[in-house]
């Protein structure tokens, strides 16, 4: 898989405001502000490869044309609501397209180490230190012990 320069040396300003618009559709910020939306993926210096990108481009030029011939105006005119609608629109209209392209947007999101952090996972190995585990009561196997080998050697 080939990495590409990042969004911002590929699109141009009318295009990254589509492209944040839907990757905040598919996974919007959450309720208490914790937990940014997928937008925030497009203004970051993040590698995408350059299958997800000539991908998110032909997405973001559907979007676009479908915004001049369903409104009449361009994406970046559109109100919130007529913004919604298109992009429901689309949804319905690609579910294919749409459903790669969350997916390739939640591999993106839950990768990211902000919000590992955010959602309390660590994106490090547990090695030096090792995973921490609970000590039990080892009594409790103390039945089985005392019944001995129950399988033929």
């Amino acid at each position: 898989m080939q990495v590409e320069k990042v969004i911002t040396e590929k699109l141009n300003q009318d295009e990254i405001v589509i492209l944040t618009e839907l990757f905040d559709f598919v996974i919007p910020p959450g309720k208490e502000g914790q937990l940014p939306g997928a937008g925030f993926l497009c203004k970051m210096d993040i590698l995408f490869s350059s299958e997800d990108l000539s991908f998110f481009t032909e997405i973001v030029k559907q979007l676009s044309d479908d915004s001049n011939s369903i409104f009449g105006k361009e994406f970046v005119c559109l109100s919130t609501d007529e913004c919604r609608d298109l992009l429901r629109r689309f949804q319905k209209k690609s579910l294919r397209s749409f459903n790669e392209l969350a997916f390739k947007i939640i591999n993106y999101y839950y990768t990211n180490d902000r919000i590992l952090e955010a959602i309390g996972i660590k994106s490090r190995p547990p090695f030096p230190d090792g995973n921490y585990v609970e000590e039990g009561d080892l009594l409790l196997f103390e039945d089985v012990y005392l019944r001995g080998q129950v399988y033929r050697e």
